[in-house]
């Protein structure tokens, strides 16, 4: 009997916890339901939902462990008799099949490897190059290096020269060009794709909603300049300049994330916040609510902090932090880096961090998330 109220309880959390997914689109919200589904032994589902959250969130460290620990669990069997099976026979189909399970499990590395072994196998392949192009790209949107970003672009046009007709190949060269923030050349390529396929719809909302921008001399040009730029992280990419609110919606976008950071500065152990992106720069601390602060030291400590932390690991090849944990005189500084954005955190040499970790991951992963889903409306 006892248990199966234990169960009735569980059920219900897991449906409160599924509406909130749904509702917040928070990835502590999808981390809380793998974590019920996980102790309740339901592993597949928990995967299913970490999968999700990952797709959404591709830079949430959580998500990105529950993913990758519930596929050894669950899709390690798989993933074995997949490898088994092309050192048996590595046809293009074994090939394939390993690099989309790797991607699944999130093991992106991993990923890469394998792509890397089909494009040498199989060099005329189309379906080679596609892999190599999606676990580049994958790695890319996570790292953000302009190794991976080249690599990725290399693959697309690999595929599309052997698939002339694609027009989605042509959209997904442009996707990696946007991530990095090169608009001309991305347009010429939603203009290819609109070009061979007049009535897809994807590729011609795209084009209409670029952003401006000046081209360089030439598409290549402008390519190299727009990685080097985006793994210095020295500007935001232009998918996340397009994606900040329009006129009309930006001061209701900008008050919200004052009134946020306001909450955030009065946790307990938690002295003052500072947060810049490439709309604003602002502050709140226990005494004084959120306002723009360009020129605060602490603020522009923050733009200083995250140029230096990202490229310098991506230059040792460790790919874009995420967070950090630094000592400083009289407490600690947490740092956590979104896409073009990256939020500080002061906290008191004594406070506990896993709570106010976990609720700066969710600040800035929804920040991302929310610019993604503008840039897509």
């Amino acid at each position: 009997m006892l248990g199966f109220f234990k169960r009735v309880k569980a059920n219900a959390d897991v449906r409160r916890l599924r509406r909130r997914t749904d509702d917040v689109r928070s990835p502590g919200g999808f981390a809380a339901l793998c974590r019920s589904l996980i102790g309740q032994g339901r592993w597949s589902e928990a995967l299913a939902v970490a999968r999700d959250g990952v797709r959404r969130y591709p830079r949430a460290l959580e998500l990105a462990d529950h993913l990758r620990l519930l596929w050894l669990r669950v899709g390690r069997d798989e993933t074995q008799a997949a490898e088994a099976a092309l050192e048996a026979s590595p046809t293009e189909e074994a090939f394939e099949r390993l690099v989309d399970l790797h991607l699944e499990g999130g093991e992106l590395d991993l990923a890469v490897e394998v792509a890397e072994r089909f494009a040498a196998a199989f060099p005329g392949s189309g379906d080679a190059a596609v892999a190599a192009a999606e676990a580049y790209g994958r790695r890319f949107a996570r790292d953000l290096t302009a190794a991976d970003g080249a690599a990725a672009l290399a693959a697309c046009r690999r595929a599309a020269g052997l698939r002339p007709g694609d027009a989605d190949l042509r959209c997904a060269s442009a996707e990696i060009l946007l991530m990095a923030g090169a608009v001309g050349a991305a347009r010429r390529e939603l203009e290819a794709a609109v070009a061979l396929a007049p009535s897809h719809e994807d590729a011609a909302r795209r084009l209409a909603e670029l952003p401006p921008a000046e081209p360089l001399a030439t598409d290549e040009d402008e390519e190299a300049a727009s990685l080097v730029a985006v793994e210095r992280e020295d500007r935001p990419s232009a998918a996340w300049m397009a994606s900040w609110p329009r006129e009309q919606d930006a001061e209701a976008a900008r008050r919200a994330l004052f009134d946020e950071l306001t909450l955030f500065a009065r946790v307990a152990g938690v002295r003052r916040v500072a947060w810049i992106d490439a709309a604003l720069r602002a502050s709140a601390s226990q005494h004084a609510e959120a306002e723009e602060s360009a020129g605060d030291p602490f603020v522009e400590s923050a733009d200083v902090l995250r140029t230096a932390l990202c490229f310098g690991a991506k230059r040792i090849g460790l790919g874009a932090v995420q967070e950090a944990e630094l000592a400083a005189a009289g407490g600690r500084v947490l740092a956590y880096a979104g896409a073009g954005a990256l939020l500080l955190v002061d906290v008191e040499p004594q406070v506990r961090t896993a709570d106010l970790a976990a609720r700066a991951r969710d600040f800035v992963a929804r920040h991302d998330a929310a610019c993604e889903d503008r840039r897509h409306a």
